[in-house]
């Protein structure tokens, strides 16, 4: 391979993963970052496939508990904990992560919660 070619191969080369670089951007990220809430004490969220669910993880009151917004008629609900998680076992432990399934249905969690085998354990 004499000089020239090796110019343009590597040219190629540079073209080709510069558009690996571009593409690795997420559809609809090619702005600087925009705040889409204000809350405060948000540790965690995960919006759901069809982007009509938020779950939040927030410290409040000396733990960390799950909220919950759903869209009704175009607009956000006001959050509202998830009662059946938060107080779940005492309602003592720190719940965080959480994060969606594929389609939807089912939410995701780890928490401390009494009885766990140790730590911070997943839940569904």
């Amino acid at each position: 391979m004499n000089l020239s070619n090796l110019r343009i191969f590597l040219i190629f080369i540079l073209i080709i993963f510069n558009s690996f670089q571009n593409s690795a951007i997420v559809k609809g990220q090619e702005h600087s970052p925009r705040r889409i809430s204000a809350l405060e004490n948000v540790r965690s969220f995960a919006v759901s496939p069809c982007e009509h669910h938020y779950v939040y993880s927030m410290y409040i009151s000396e733990r960390t508990v799950l909220y919950e917004s759903i869209i009704e008629d175009g607009v956000w609900t006001e959050l509202t904990p998830i009662d059946t998680i938060n107080n779940f076992n005492g309602g003592n432990s720190n719940i965080g992560g959480p994060s969606f399934n594929y389609n939807g249905t089912i939410l995701y969690y780890h928490a401390n919660f009494p009885d766990g085998l140790g730590g911070y354990d997943i839940y569904y």
